[in-house]
Parts: structure tokens; C-alpha cells; sequence
């Protein structure tokens, strides 16, 4: 959705854009603030409104001020053919996977 939604932002004219679509720019942020929250965090953090909405929009602001449509769209891309299971045996070091309770992309029902 968050592909479509930047791509469908008519300032991103394929990619060929020379100043970063608005549009776009903004529906990427918002996502990148979704996926990257913690929500029993936040609620702690920012126990209300006046709080949340001062944390949104500096963070929104943080982020669009450096964020590229192309390079979001790259990133985001870059995860819809990626299977890691061939080359597992590969990884020599060691390695800690921690999937936490509140993750809303990968919860722990899903194995």
C-alpha cells in the first residue's frame, strides 16, 4: 500500500522528479513513524494529546526533511523478494532474534 500510495503521488512522475513529491514524501514518513513505534512506549513517553501531537510533528519534520521517494521506494522494495532460508547455514557469527509482543509487522502469532 505505502508503494502504491508514493508512487501514485502525481509529482513523482516515475521516479523523475526534481524537487521530492510532496505527497508521497508525506505518506512514506507516516508509515516509517507507524512501523517504527512501540506503542506501550509511546503511551508511556507521551501520556497525552498535547504531548503526542508535539512528538509527531517534530518527528514528521525529521524525517521528511532528509527522506528521498526513490530511496524509500528502493528500501521498501528491496524486502518483497528477499528469503533469507538458502544462505542460513552460511552465518558464521552468532545471532539473536528477539520478536517483541507489540510488533505489529511480525507478531509472534505468526511464527
Amino acid at each position: 500500500m505505502v508503494i502504491e500510495g508514493t508512487r501514485q503521488d502525481p509529482d513523482c512522475k516515475n521516479g523523475d522528479y526534481t524537487t521530492e513529491p510532496r505527497a508521497a514524501v508525506e505518506i512514506d514518513a507516516d508509515f516509517l513513524m507507524i512501523a517504527g513505534s512501540a506503542p506501550i512506549l509511546m503511551q508511556k513517553n507521551f501520556p497525552t494529546r498535547q504531548q503526542t501531537g508535539k512528538y509527531l510533528d517534530e518527528n514528521f519534520k525529521r524525517i521528511t526533511a532528509t527522506l528521498d521517494a526513490n530511496d524509500f521506494l528502493y528500501a521498501v522494495s528491496a524486502s518483497s523478494n528477499y528469503h533469507p532460508s538458502p544462505n542460513l547455514g552460511t552465518i558464521t557469527v552468532p545471532v539473536m532474534f528477539v520478536n517483541s509482543a507489540d510488533d505489529f509487522i511480525n507478531p509472534p502469532e505468526l511464527n
